[in-house]
């Protein structure tokens, strides 16, 4: 598909369009216009590897999927064997110019919301690489609505590996021109080098920019944003908690790297895949499977999934079924008395939620659910609730466990949170006995168990 820039530069670009009756949603038709995904592609061009990702979300969503074209149709680019000197200093041209960059992703957008089947309330784009870097200038030009000459703005945005080398300071990456409307999300990997910490830092507080009040006091931008990280993933290291600190942060991620020794004393990195993930108020190319060296089969499976389950929101498909899986279930829980063996054998009382229909002779993963309070009760209704949840929605066994729930009979609760705060040896203990006593429950596969927290749980884990 040929189209042009607002300079009159001849551009191609790659249209896919969904087979008859394949849309993924009751909401599409074909004879309806359809939601449609703009791809940015990286520094190879709008090769194969976009056209397949194109073909993706047409045949298996159901949306328009186009493959943007940035370099243009008739520029000469750089060999696939070119030394980075020039082939990077071809890229630059683009990513230290912001200008041409937003200029070519927006004739994109404009090519494709004038598209008959198109519906242009719902577009949105997605970048991998260079393309990820185009949707941070986008985003920092023509962000705000109405700053691109539409009064309909881009339904989403997902930048994959973006390259935010220049994010401080002077350079390609100043602030944005106005607040950010559009809701976005990062997907980076933990061992990127061109995603710092202090980069990420400045991202982050780009997305919260947003208006002044009347007394000139600004106010935080309401627009849904979230960064994700992959760990041990080539091409980003960032602070994602600004309110435990990049300190904080920094030395859990280095925690979650430690590993064992070999025969010489070499520390060998972790291999347990970890993630963190920060939502808003409310490294490199590890997604392309031409990328042999990069390529990572799990975090591509992983980000593809949270950029259409994102997608999907923000065009307002399975809105309501997922608001309806959330709503607080009434508790549907038996009470178990088990005990702490290593703190002499301090009594203990969890809560159990078995899935309906559960056959006898039947072995389950179970959910360990370590509770964020307690009442007088022991673990209160939430953690039940989020128990009935894990059995009633996934299909495991769910188990609240334990923490202090006798002992607040003579202490506090506020007081127990500091005790266990600053005992962390009771505290595991506390967690390995309810992780010892779901071992010994009829119906749990021992080799399937796994720990997650909420609030002071969450420490726990």
């Amino acid at each position: 598909q040929n189209y042009t820039d607002a300079e009159g530069v001849l551009l191609q670009g790659f249209l896919s369009l969904p087979p008859p009756d394949s849309s993924s949603s009751s909401e599409n038709s074909n004879t309806a216009p359809l939601p449609a995904v703009i791809i940015l592609h990286d520094s190879s061009g709008p090769d194969t590897y976009e056209q397949q990702r194109a073909t993706l979300l047409a045949h298996s969503y159901g949306y328009v999927g186009f493959v943007a074209d940035i370099f243009g149709l008739l520029t000469v680019k750089p060999a696939a064997d070119a030394p980075w000197s020039e082939s990077g200093a071809f890229v630059s041209q683009f990513t230290n110019n912001a200008t041409l960059f937003t200029q070519r992703i927006q004739a994109a957008v404009d090519y494709v919301r004038a598209l008959d089947e198109v519906d242009e309330t719902k577009v949105g784009m997605i970048g991998y690489c260079l393309g990820g870097t185009g949707i941070v200038h986008y985003l920092n030009m023509y962000g705000e609505v109405g700053s691109d000459g539409s009064d309909v703005p881009l339904a989403g945005v997902v930048a994959f590996h973006p390259s935010l080398s220049n994010g401080v300071g002077p350079g390609p990456f100043g602030s944005p021109s106005g607040k950010i409307d559009i809701p976005s999300l990062f997907l980076t990997g933990g061992a990127d080098f061109l995603t710092g910490p202090q980069a990420m830092a400045k991202l982050e507080e780009d997305m919260k920019i947003g208006s002044s009040d009347d007394t000139g006091t600004e106010i935080i931008s309401s627009t849904p944003w979230e960064t994700v990280r992959y760990a041990k993933i080539v091409h980003a290291f960032s602070n994602w908690f600004n309110e435990t600190g990049p300190q904080a942060m920094a030395k859990l991620e280095e925690d979650m790297k430690i590993g064992s020794s070999d025969d010489t004393g070499t520390e060998i990195i972790s291999s347990t895949p970890w993630e963190t993930v920060r939502y808003a108020k409310i490294v490199h190319a590890f997604s392309n499977w031409f990328n042999e060296g990069g390529y990572d089969e799990r975090v591509d499976a992983r980000s593809w999934h949270s950029m259409t389950t994102f997608l999907e929101e923000e065009f307002g498909f399975g809105l309501s079924d997922y608001s309806s899986s959330l709503d607080s279930p009434e508790e549907q829980v038996e009470k178990v008395n088990y005990t702490d063996s290593m703190d002499g054998d301090h009594l203990l009382t969890g809560y159990v939620s078995l899935p309906e229909g559960m056959a006898e002779g039947e072995v389950l993963p179970v959910v360990i659910i370590l509770p964020h309070a307690m009442d007088m009760d022991g673990p209160d209704r939430y953690e039940q609730q989020r128990a009935t949840q894990v059995a009633s929605d996934v299909g495991y066994i769910g188990f609240v466990a334990d923490i202090y729930s006798h002992d607040l009979k003579d202490t506090p609760a506020l007081e127990l949170e500091e005790l266990y705060h600053s005992n962390t040896t009771k505290y595991l203990s506390r967690i390995r006995a309810a992780v010892d006593h779901v071992k010994t429950m009829e119906g749990v596969d021992g080799d399937k168990i796994a720990v997650i927290g909420f609030g002071f749980g969450g420490s726990g884990a």
